[in-house]
């Protein structure tokens, strides 16, 4: 799947925060997801801290996705 089919998932969906441990294979998309609307996107320095961000946000009332 594309980048940017990926990124118009998560528009579709109502994402508002992305987290993700940056990586070649993402490149694309991460690059994506910081132009995107979204309410905040954290680089994360390991794939548990992207799900415990996604935990805390979704905790707050945001949609969240971890990109791994």
């Amino acid at each position: 799947m594309s980048a940017s089919r990926r990124l118009d998932a998560l528009l579709v969906a109502g994402v508002g925060f992305v987290a993700g441990v940056p990586c070649s294979y993402l490149k694309t998309f991460f690059a994506g997801c910081r132009e995107l609307p979204l309410s905040s996107f954290l680089p994360a320095v390991r794939e548990d801290h992207a799900v415990a961000a996604c935990a805390g946000a979704w905790l707050g009332g945001t949609r969240a996705a971890a990109a791994m």
